[in-house]
């Protein structure tokens, strides 16, 4: 066991910069794609900053697996949900212009809709420009979804 350092991040933290569930995180663990945490006095896991490294090797191994399902898609139905998938997990990870792109996006799915809402809750200010823009997305997505069900 190793006593916790400064520059060493808990599960939770390991997530939030990587916007990926705990879940995903300890499946990851299990099936090898990334090394066992190691474990501090209390028995709870800490990830070095290699280990940071090489779970940013992995998301990325997971993005590019996004964009192969893109390539190998069979329909147009395919290819959006490939493509929602993919703005969704950028909005996860807060990447600069993802609310600017999703703005534009032809049409989300009720689950992703929902994801959006509840990350926009937590990450933005009411006040803020941000949340602003979430917030006419959400509506859109919303009015769009709604039109699409009732045909």
């Amino acid at each position: 066991m190793i006593k916790k350092k400064s520059n060493s991040l808990s599960p939770a933290q390991v997530c939030e910069l990587f916007g990926i569930s705990k879940s995903t995180l300890l499946r990851w663990e299990k099936a090898g794609f990334i090394p066992s945490a190691k474990r501090d006095d209390l028995n709870q896991r800490l990830y070095t900053q290699e280990d940071v490294r090489d779970i940013a090797q992995q998301t990325k191994h997971q993005i590019a697996n996004q964009f192969e399902r893109v390539g190998s898609a069979k329909n147009e139905d395919d290819i959006e949900k490939a493509f929602e998938n993919l703005y969704v997990l950028k909005f996860i990870r807060d990447e600069p212009d993802v609310l600017t792109e999703l703005n534009y996006f032809p049409k989300l799915s009720a689950d992703s809709i929902l994801k959006l809402c509840r990350i926009g809750f937590e990450r933005y200010e009411p006040a803020s420009d941000e949340f602003t823009l979430l917030a006419k997305i959400v509506a859109q997505q919303s009015e769009k979804l709604s039109k699409m069900s009732e045909k």
